[in-house]
């Protein structure tokens, strides 16, 4: 490598540059996925700075003393190839230590994370829809705001095994998205945000007993937003309802990564899961 680079965490200040890099490497992470990484979680972003322009970065988050996820994995394209994408992961490596670790992993960087003895689990489908700009609000669906949180909490507990608890406090109370929920005789039956991405937005996540109750709450999330603006979903391979949802509703598949692990095999039940939280952080 040729070029001289300095390789450090990337201040608060700083965070925009990790969206920079997302748009020029294809892909549409939330607009405030890099802020969430420092101001709830123990964990930041790391990049690969020359005197001109950002080479890289890649991000690290440690929800507990158990489970750390590493994403915002990004290399340069003029870049690649010349072990920068190595030499960013055994950085954020060294500072996990010992944790499980899981990546949602694209497919050309799958090598490199196996090298590091990670192993792939299943398939994350990016798909995208289209809002039709009609307001569509099935019974019992209602902001969870209204509602304490740990309630809604216990909820996800029961689909995410690790605990997240600070995190999820934030991110769903983050700026410019849309909190819904199934809300029947004092219990959740499902909720999902729609978070603003650099493209539209996404299900962020989109969690369910069952798939009629998903499609309820992903039609009203789409319905509060204009006509013809983009929104999107990263589901499991393995959620066959999910699949049956996605026929449904006539949603277009756009992209694929693969979620790894280093240590553990999962940590979601997967079957209730229409959309993960994010495919950068998590």
């Amino acid at each position: 490598m040729n070029l001289h680079l300095t390789i450090r965490n990337l201040a608060p200040n700083e965070m925009y540059v990790a969206n920079q890099l997302a748009e020029i490497d294809g892909r549409n992470p939330g607009l405030n996925d890099a802020e969430y990484l420092l101001s709830a979680t123990k964990g930041g972003v790391v990049a690969a700075l020359s005197d001109t322009q950002v080479a890289g970065t890649i991000a690290a988050v440690n929800y507990d003393d158990d489970l750390s996820f590493i994403g915002l994995h990004m290399v340069i394209p003029e870049l690649r190839g010349n072990g920068l994408s190595e030499k960013l992961l055994s950085v954020v490596m060294d500072s996990i230590g010992n944790n499980n670790i899981g990546v949602n992993c694209r497919e050309e960087l799958i090598p490199l994370y196996e090298n590091f003895g990670f192993k792939p689990a299943f398939k994350i489908i990016t798909y995208e829809g289209i809002t039709d700009g009609e307001f569509k609000m099935a019974p019992d669906i209602v902001s969870p705001l209204l509602f304490p949180f740990d309630k809604l909490y216990s909820y996800y507990e029961k689909y995410y095994h690790y605990k997240k608890k600070l995190f999820m406090n934030a991110w769903l109370n983050q700026p410019k998205s849309l909190l819904l929920g199934k809300y029947v005789d004092g219990e959740y039956k499902g909720f999902g945000l729609f978070e603003p991405c650099l493209r539209g937005y996404k299900a962020a996540p989109l969690i369910s007993d069952n798939m009629e109750i998903a499609e309820e709450i992903l039609i009203a999330l789409a319905s509060h937003f204009e006509k013809g603006m983009p929104f999107y979903i990263d589901m499991p391979e393995t959620n066959i309802n999910g699949i049956n949802l996605v026929q449904k509703m006539n949603l277009k598949k756009v992209s694929e990564t693969t979620r790894m692990y280093k240590g553990i095999e999962h940590e979601n039940v997967l079957n209730n899961i229409y959309s993960f939280t994010s495919l950068e952080v998590g």
